[in-house]
């Protein structure tokens, strides 16, 4: 468990909410 969350967290890091 880690690069599942990791990558999440970047993808809403790049995509504006």
């Amino acid at each position: 468990m880690g690069g599942n969350l990791s990558r999440c967290l970047k993808r809403i890091q790049f995509s504006p909410a």
